[in-house]
């Protein structure tokens, strides 16, 4: 039998990279169940891994399973922003320890030619671009991926190569599509996470999570996430954020850790954000990807720097103000995908005009409804490669 071998960073505990296989098995199950009489369905990433006590799937390691695929497999890379990364970035990603992480981001700020040593020490085994497989007689499918595609557009450079070893390939913004439009054919699409709306039930969804959690749907409440690296504000001026969404809703604000991965590291500083504000904070912490799905889908509006969350909020038509405009690929998402007010990014300072924003409720339902058909359409193109 074939392998339809999904690969991805799955190894990682990240809200938004683990979500997207977890879909795309339950779309493929409902929708094109035909292909597991053809296919084997593996989930691969770089390392072996076992994530599933936050409701996520093993991984098998992807060389092992590329050296043992028949005949006429196919790889199908799945989002995220793997177009152009690299394996150095991987080393930051790759300790649960946090002084460690701090240890090692500092050897690449002041030290990055003993960084990248390190890098290709620990990773001899891994591509110059690990997302980026080029597997001689197995084919490439890319999935609403982001990134941009940089060099030469030669046979030198491995991100080529992959593109060109493609059956299918969509991009999930237009910078993306944008930097390899000269050379291969990439339609654009939404992130197939949008898929969640007409995917997902409150029944399924109320059957993956804590029994105290499902009262949060009785509240009304704003949800506020950010990772240290990506914020780019200091305690005092999130803190005054915070302050106005809480004044303005009158309850607790949930702070919702996403990226649980090192260089995230959401949790450490929306823990220090709950001790200056113990009575105007809610913090949840060691969720599952449902659980996180949950707590986003029943709020009343979302504020944050992770891209899968303003995408699940967007799904769930949930208010959503991206923070940080410097934040490239979640300033290029919003603007192709969301309507207004939403579709701009904003800073800390802005987070009081946002609370008064006028919007309308009809037309945020009704794109969320158009991505999820969006996604339907793509999925059609994608499967009809296989």
């Amino acid at each position: 039998m074939k392998d339809l071998i999904i690969y991805g960073a799955f190894d990682r505990y990240n809200y938004g990279d683990n979500l997207m296989p977890l879909l795309f098995e339950l779309y493929l199950n409902r929708s094109y169940s035909h292909l597991l009489d053809e296919y084997h369905i593996k989930f691969a990433a770089i390392n072996k891994s076992d994530l599933s006590r936050y409701g996520c799937l093993k991984t098998e390691k992807f060389t092992s399973v590329v050296k043992s695929a028949n005949r006429g497999s196919v790889i199908v890379i799945i989002g995220g922003e793997v177009v152009g990364s690299t394996k150095e970035s991987l080393l930051l990603h790759s300790f649960e320890n946090p002084l460690i992480y701090k240890i090692v981001a500092r050897l690449k700020w002041d030290y990055p030619k003993i960084y990248n040593i390190v890098s290709r020490v620990l990773f001899h085994n891994v591509a110059p671009y690990p997302y980026m497989p080029c597997i001689k007689d197995i084919p490439n499918i890319f999935n609403t991926v982001g990134g941009r595609f940089v060099g030469e557009k030669n046979t030198e450079n491995q991100m080529y190569r992959s593109l060109k070893n493609s059956l299918f390939i969509s991009t999930r913004d237009k910078r993306t599509q944008g930097s390899m439009k000269s050379f291969v054919e990439a339609r654009i699409a939404p992130d197939s996470v949008f898929i969640i709306s007409s995917l997902i039930s409150d029944e399924f969804l109320c059957s993956k999570i804590q029994s105290e959690l499902i009262s949060l749907k009785n509240e009304q409440y704003a949800v506020f996430q950010c990772s240290p690296l990506k914020i780019q504000e200091d305690h005092q001026a999130i803190s005054q954020a915070i302050k106005l969404i809480y004044e303005k809703f009158g309850t607790k604000v949930v702070l919702l850790p996403i990226g649980y991965a090192s260089g995230h590291d959401d949790f450490d500083i929306l823990s220090e954000i709950h001790e200056l504000l113990p009575n105007e904070t809610r913090l949840l912490y060691q969720l599952t990807v449902w659980e996180i799905m949950y707590v986003i889908k029943q709020s009343s509006i979302f504020y944050g720097t992770s891209l899968h969350g303003i995408i699940t909020a967007m799904a769930f038509s949930v208010p959503h103000f991206a923070i940080n405009p410097s934040i490239e690929k979640l300033k290029a998402f919003i603007e192709d995908w969301t309507i207004a007010p939403f579709n701009k990014a904003i800073k800390l300072n802005e987070v009081k005009k946002t609370l008064y924003e006028a919007y309308d409720e009809d037309e945020l339902k009704s794109n969320s409804t158009r991505l999820s058909e969006l996604v339907n359409e793509h999925y059609t193109s994608l499967f009809s490669k296989l």
